[in-house]
């Protein structure tokens, strides 16, 4: 596949806003927003519970582009909304209804066979680093790096599935309730981004997130957190079938941070395995920071994933 190997200056908007292209999958049609020239790299990326690609995607891309970075130029975005979270959704399809994760890892294969896509960077944060992960487990041709921010890789504990499953039902019998807001920004932001100010409960982020999660359909996000609360162990999965270099980045303050820990960890021993120097995985940690570091420390990250793309180039790949 290819593409440019510096940055072209491009408008963060054009990065985000794009042409909005509907892809048949087996359960149903899913919305991909495409943005950039299509000659350039690929990149793919998915979004967690609770967003959709420009509330997931917008910060780090805007932090990227301010400081000069070269991968916002580099790629042509290909960004998946989940079933329901993209603009204007009203309900599922009828095949998506029962959502679960394999459903989503599918729905990434039928993109990458639409668009014909190889060697694409994968960047999914939460869930969406979950899902992209299973895809690339079952189609390592299509991916050459993935970014996992955050990425959720066992299964559900107690706490998770308790709560979980209480906002699902809120969520399908009110709608949204600020119950349900505060549980979803309790899995995205840390307490710190969360906690009382003096006059609401959080800053403008938080406040921002507010509105935006509350024009999200709410059926979507139900059948989202519901497919996310029923998913399998991924570590298992992954072992011996994730072939490409990963970075996995982590907030230390993130209720799913030992899931980035050891998903790292099995990438890094199978790396070790297939004899790949440096084991092909990286782990970064960033201080202050929950689940969603694109938006909450964008800056903090940037770098990292520069480097990353860095190494992959020295090997050949993202050129």
């Amino acid at each position: 596949m290819g593409g440019e190997s510096g940055a072209t200056g491009l408008d963060v908007g054009n990065a985000i806003q794009g042409e909005r292209v509907v892809v048949s999958t087996p359960h149903g049609p899913v919305v991909v927003t495409v943005c950039g020239d299509r000659a350039r790299l690929a990149c793919v990326t998915f979004h967690d519970v609770g967003l959709r690609h420009s509330s997931c995607f917008q910060g780090l891309l805007v932090v990227a582009s301010a400081e000069r970075a070269s991968f916002p130029g580099r790629f042509c975005f290909y960004h998946i909304d989940a079933p329901g979270a993209e603009e204007g959704a009203r309900g599922l399809p009828e095949g998506f209804r029962g959502l679960t994760m394999r459903k989503l890892a599918d729905a990434v294969g039928s993109v990458i066979d639409h668009f014909s896509l190889e060697g694409a960077l994968g960047v999914g944060v939460g869930a969406g680093g979950y899902v992209l992960c299973q895809a690339a487990a079952e189609r390592p041709a299509a991916f050459d790096g993935l970014v996992l921010v955050s990425p959720l890789a066992r299964p559900p504990d107690w706490w998770e599935w308790g709560l979980g499953h209480t906002a699902r039902a809120t969520l399908r019998l009110q709608g949204w309730t600020n119950w349900g807001v505060d549980h979803v920004l309790m899995r995205l932001f840390s307490a710190q981004a969360r906690e009382f100010n003096g006059y609401t409960y959080g800053g403008d982020l938080i406040q921002s997130f507010r509105r935006e999660l509350t024009s999200l359909d709410p059926e979507g996000v139900e059948e989202f957190l519901g497919a996310v609360l029923g998913r399998e162990d991924l570590v298992p999965e992954c072992t011996g079938r994730v072939q490409c270099g990963s970075l996995v980045i982590s907030g230390d303050l993130s209720g799913f941070s030992h899931h980035a820990l050891q998903l790292s960890q099995a990438l890094l021993r199978e790396g070790s395995r297939r004899g790949v120097v440096g084991g092909g995985c990286a782990l970064v940690t960033i201080d202050g920071a929950g689940s969603l570091v694109t938006e909450e420390r964008p800056q903090a990250i940037v770098n990292s994933i520069e480097l990353f793309l860095r190494r992959l180039g020295q090997e050949g790949k993202f050129l």
